[in-house]
């Protein structure tokens, strides 16, 4: 599990330097944000044989922890306030 989570790191790098940060967060805090993200989701599934679909419900909260780090969770679609 330790490569795979690694991989999303390595992952997670490479998407930061396509990206604009915030100039109040730096890399390395986005990095150690996701990784507690991760870690939190990785100890509700310790299991060491985990079923498919328990790897996949993992995995399904492991991508919406980044969305909700990279892109937070409030809708910001243009409004017209009249």
């Amino acid at each position: 599990m330790q490569a795979y989570d690694d991989l999303n790191i390595d992952i997670l790098e490479n998407l930061l330097k396509l990206l604009p940060l915030n100039p109040h967060f730096t890399k390395a805090e986005v990095v150690d944000t996701f990784r507690q993200f991760q870690d939190f989701i990785n100890a509700k599934y310790q299991i060491a044989h985990m079923s498919t679909t328990e790897f996949e419900i993992r995995e399904d909260r492991c991508h919406k922890a980044l969305e909700i780090l990279l892109y937070g969770v409030i809708d910001r679609k243009e409004t017209s306030h009249d």
